[in-house]
């Protein structure tokens, strides 16, 4: 309801893709999503493969770097190569 994460004990400032990307993971978890999957859930368009393994990749990125930026862990978001990605938990 407050569009909030936090990590660590630290607030993650996530613009609303990098937040509903995440949220989206975190309703699936453990279990290890598509990118495709991530694309066509989060926002709300379909794709092929490779250009939803690209969009997702980009906001993956951002997400770790900005959890790595408030002094949290990156590795909380796992990559299952050629699969996908899921939350560790």
């Amino acid at each position: 309801a407050q569009h909030m994460i936090t990590l660590e004990g630290h607030r993650l400032e996530l613009s609303p893709t990098e937040f509903d990307l995440l949220a989206y993971l975190a309703q699936k978890a453990p279990c290890v999503v598509t990118p495709r999957e991530l694309v066509q859930q989060v926002q709300g368009y379909d794709c092929d493969r490779y250009e939803a393994g690209d969009i997702v990749r980009h906001h993956i990125h951002r997400i770790r770097q900005k959890a790595q930026a408030c002094g949290g862990s990156s590795s909380f978001i796992r990559t299952v190569r050629g699969v996908g990605y899921a939350l560790d938990t």
